[in-house]
């Protein structure tokens, strides 16, 4: 009996979260697809069936994260939520609380191969409207009084990007770098502090709860 389309489907969206899975389980160049398949319960045939080869696996990823990306967000966006609290649930979502340093050392290593593969194409889909999101969000919460009135929204927005990605790259090149920290998430909790006025700060302290109760995907890993 032929699969439908719908089943081929999941099986193929089933493959791709596993992949995520073992690749900051393992990394991306010690994982195998007799691996991701072990961990989706499929045959290495399987895989074949839906992918050419580990690469092409790491392309539908970045599409499909990318879609899943695009899609939260006007999910956040129209939540009853404050500004502030709505920057840190898509800001901390690319800001992992992982305190296995080799999980985390193998995320970010993912991150830079997406970063990687973004390069060779020469294109970013989401980074500019995550940046213009923030960017308007940001107007909105010095509107409110949880952000400091002299902050520009437009600056803010690029440096809270440049220090995601930033630490992504970094964290992947030298780990020790970051040695002298606790947690990881520690270098945006400080430009929160610099940016954020006592109400901000106050109102959004728990906003790792928050989205978990809200949004638990957004912190999938």
């Amino acid at each position: 009996m032929k699969r439908t389309k719908e089943e081929a489907r999941r099986t193929k969206e089933a493959i791709l979260k596993c992949a995520v899975q073992a690749f900051i389980e393992k990394g991306f160049e010690k994982t195998s697809l007799a691996y991701i398949a072990e961990k989706a319960g499929l045959t290495k045939g399987a895989i074949f069936w839906h992918f050419k080869d580990k690469s092409t696996i790491l392309d539908e990823i970045i599409e499909l994260y990318d879609k899943e990306a695009i899609d939260y967000l006007p999910n956040v966006l129209a939540a009853e939520l404050s500004p502030l609290m709505k920057i840190k649930f898509l800001v901390y979502a690319y800001v992992p609380e992982f305190r296995d340093r080799k999980r985390l050392a193998n995320l970010f290593r993912l991150k830079s191969e997406i970063s990687n593969h973004y390069r060779m194409r020469n294109r970013q889909p989401f980074a500019m409207v995550f940046i213009n999101k923030l960017e308007e969000l940001f107007h909105k919460a010095i509107e409110s009084g949880e952000v400091k009135k002299n902050v520009d929204p437009h600056i803010t927005s690029l440096t809270i990007s440049l220090i995601i990605t930033g630490t992504y790259i970094r964290y992947d090149v030298d780990p020790a770098f970051f040695g002298k920290l606790d947690h990881i998430e520690d270098i945006m909790n400080n430009y929160f502090s610099h940016i954020s006025t006592a109400k901000g700060a106050s109102a959004t302290a728990k906003h790792r709860e928050a989205v978990k109760l809200h949004f638990p995907k957004l912190t999938e890993y």
